[in-house]
């Protein structure tokens, strides 16, 4: 009776919001008057954004463990002006996530990643410049990259604080630097000089003798060059006093003018140790990780069919038995392994090794987008090797409403004796109103 009084009250809700929004996506332009005169004191703004109603469910089989649940109703706001001054231009992201009392009072039983509580918060407020060839943008803002990104699978995403340039010389190749120095979570209201390993960023990775040391920050550069369907980057990070990775990742798919076109794609990465090595320093591993990866399958009409592999070699007394290091994604799910799924991937485990079959399909001219895969991590002795089911399905109708998306994810994990038989469902609903 709970999920359809929640879903009931979503869809009224949408409907309010949707119709109270609905000439906002038009550009406006802010003026005084002056004696007879119209001064323009603010360049043409364009203002778009999203509604997002989200209601996910954690079930476990272990009687130990509390099942959850949370909703929250919100969305993003965006202001960004039309250039001024031969290139510039200012820009901000409103973002509200609220559970309307609905949630659990009892912390234990609400998934808390979503977020279960209530917040507003500024996660964008930036000054750019651009041209034909350059991009340079300062303030908080999201960003993009293998490693660094904003893991948008919640109410808010994860945004970053720091410069943020890219060069473009030809339209092939671009080249990126960055240097980050704090850090919003998707569970935030405010911008830290924090990672997801600190305990105080919920979903993230939790390492307790962390504590509250000070994380200063990232330094990152990327060159990636686009031609066809060839896509390939390489990445270089310094996640100061924790660990430094190389990143390098390769696709192509072959457009053979038929019904099915091969792909194939390889990723390499390594990592060596960085200052102070804050996570040797508290007792949890050394910095020795490294990965590999194959990727093979093929489009096949308005479909796809991959098998993906992931190796992690394990090196004992490392952290996480030799497992990568990865800041801002470990815990959420978003880091660019192959074999990451819905639920976990090997970052969120151990070093090991894994392997992924995926589908996706697109149905009725595009309306409708099918998606399942099985994953297998082997991670023993050090972890106990587990497996990932997931069911993928969303739905984006045509005419009126064909900025409305509905979407719901279902995730099964098996073979952790502490959560046992765990199922993860995200029912998500959204409007955008770009």
């Amino acid at each position: 009776m709970k999920k359809v009084f929640i879903y009931v009250l979503a869809v009224v809700l949408f409907h309010v919001c949707m119709t109270t929004y609905a000439d906002i996506g038009k550009t406006t332009t802010h003026k005084i008057t002056h004696t007879d005169d119209k001064i323009s004191i603010l360049p043409k703004t364009n203002i778009n954004g999203d509604i997002r109603t989200y209601y996910f469910t954690r079930d476990y089989s272990n009687p130990s463990m509390n099942n959850q649940s949370a909703f929250s109703l919100g969305g993003k706001l965006n202001l960004l002006t039309e250039p001024f001054l031969n290139g510039f231009r200012v820009g901000g992201t409103l973002y509200l996530a609220q559970p309307l009392g609905l949630n659990s009072k009892t912390y234990s039983r609400v998934d808390n990643t979503l977020p279960g509580s209530p917040i507003t918060t500024l996660g964008q407020a930036y000054a750019q410049y651009q041209n034909t060839y350059i991009l340079g943008r300062l303030g908080d803002q999201l960003i993009t990259t293998p490693w660094v990104n904003p893991a948008d699978s919640r109410m808010i995403p994860a945004t970053y604080q720091g410069v943020y340039l890219s060069v473009t010389p030809t339209k092939d190749i671009t080249f990126s630097a960055m240097r980050l120095i704090r850090f919003k979570s998707r569970t935030s209201s405010t911008f830290t000089q924090s990672n997801l390993y600190n305990p105080a960023n919920t979903g993230g990775t939790s390492i307790t003798a962390l504590g509250n040391k000070i994380d200063i920050g990232t330094l990152a550069f990327g060159v990636q060059y686009m031609h066809d369907t060839l896509l390939a980057e390489v990445w270089g990070y310094r996640f100061y006093n924790f660990v430094r990775l190389g990143y390098g990742d390769m696709s192509y798919t072959w457009k053979t003018g038929k019904m099915i076109n091969p792909i194939l794609g390889v990723q390499v990465a390594n990592e060596w140790n960085d200052g102070s090595n804050i996570l040797q320093s508290v007792g949890a591993g050394t910095t020795q990780g490294s990965s590999y990866g194959v990727l093979a399958g093929a489009e096949i009409a308005e479909g796809k069919m991959t098998l993906a592999f992931d190796k992690i070699p394990k090196h004992p007394g490392g952290f996480q038995n030799g497992d990568v290091i990865s800041p801002y994604t470990s815990g959420y799910a978003a880091d660019s392994l192959y074999t990451t799924s819905m639920i976990a991937g090997l970052i969120e485990k151990a070093a090991g090794s894994a392997i992924k079959v995926a589908g996706e399909y697109l149905l009725f001219n595009k309306q409708l987008h099918l998606l399942v895969s099985y994953a297998k991590y082997n991670t023993d002795p050090y972890a106990h090797s587990t497996n990932e089911t997931d069911f993928d399905v969303t739905y984006m109708p045509n005419g009126v409403l064909k900025n409305l998306s509905l979407r719901d994810r279902i995730g099964f994990l098996n073979g952790d004796t502490k959560e046992g038989h765990f199922v993860y469902n995200r029912v998500m609903l959204q409007y955008d109103f770009s």
